[in-house]
């Protein structure tokens, strides 16, 4: 079990016994819906399913190299104990879980920093792509939460075909027909943030003050742009130019993003675009 749990990605969820396999079952079928031509089930919410949304700002850290487990952000959103995650050993980078919000199915897409500082590799894409596909399947709204600064890329990305499961995360991402939020949390480097529910591949995008939007880490885009390295004359000047511009206030003024909330205000913003879409 471990190796398709791990590493083919073949096993969504692994247990000890058949009593606890059947359990997953009915609470997986408890988010679908009988058939595709069906919305999923809505649930009345239980009365603590409303979190105390301040605790975001105790996890999301304040220094923008810092990792952080994006699980516990997505379990404070989410209705209290309602996050079923799939593939939770696989492709690490990204999470893939289902989730209720207000009573309401919802698929979530989000990077994970804490694993790989969130760069999507080949598993990741090939996660993200099976999940999309369901969700849409199955009139399942999604919401991504992106934190990325890429893909992972080198020789052992290519021997395991990463170009090509990109392309196909692409494909995915524009092929879908359910609604979308995408939430830019902090880093929404290169094409990944296309990728992730960016630009126009959503119904709604938002971000968070944190978010930054950029070709690549501010460091190396200074380099790149510039030509100067950390320690050289005239780079920190340089780089404060870089990051003023890879913050979102731009985005917002040109109407790139539709809105910038407030970490903690963004279960309840959710909850309310959703009905809307």
């Amino acid at each position: 079990w471990r190796v398709h749990a791990e590493y083919t990605g073949l096993i969504d969820r692994f247990v000890d016994n058949d009593i606890d396999a059947m359990r997953e079952i009915r609470s997986f079928l408890g988010y679908m819906p009988s058939h595709n031509m069906e919305l999923p089930p809505v649930r009345e919410p239980a009365t603590d399913a409303d979190q105390d949304q301040e605790e975001i700002l105790k996890i999301l850290p304040e220094q923008r190299t810092q990792v952080y487990d994006m699980r516990k952000i997505v379990g404070i959103i989410a209705d209290r104990h309602s996050v079923f995650e799939l593939k939770p050993r696989f492709g690490r980078a990204v999470i893939t879980a289902l989730a209720r919000l207000h009573g309401r199915t919802v698929g979530i897409i989000a990077n994970n920093p804490i694993s790989g500082g969130g760069a999507l590799s080949a598993e990741a894409c090939r996660k993200v792509i099976d999940f999309q596909v369901m969700c849409d399947s199955f009139n399942i709204p999604l919401l991504r939460l992106l934190d990325t600064p890429g893909f992972v890329v080198g020789m052992d990305a290519e021997r395991k075909g990463a170009p090509g499961w990109i392309m196909n995360m692409m494909n995915a991402t524009s092929f879908v027909t359910v609604p979308c939020i995408t939430v830019i949390v902090r880093k929404a480097y290169g094409r990944a943030y296309v990728a992730m529910g960016g630009g126009r591949h959503n119904d709604e995008l938002i971000a968070w003050p944190t978010a930054e939007i950029s070709f690549m880490d501010s460091t190396f885009a200074t380099k790149v742009v510039h030509g100067l390295s950390p320690g050289d004359d005239g780079f920190e000047d340089a780089l404060t130019l870089i990051r003023k511009n890879d913050e979102v206030w731009d985005m917002a003024t040109i109407f790139s993003l539709q809105n910038v909330i407030k970490p903690q205000e963004t279960r309840d913003y959710l909850i309310r675009m959703f009905d809307v879409y």
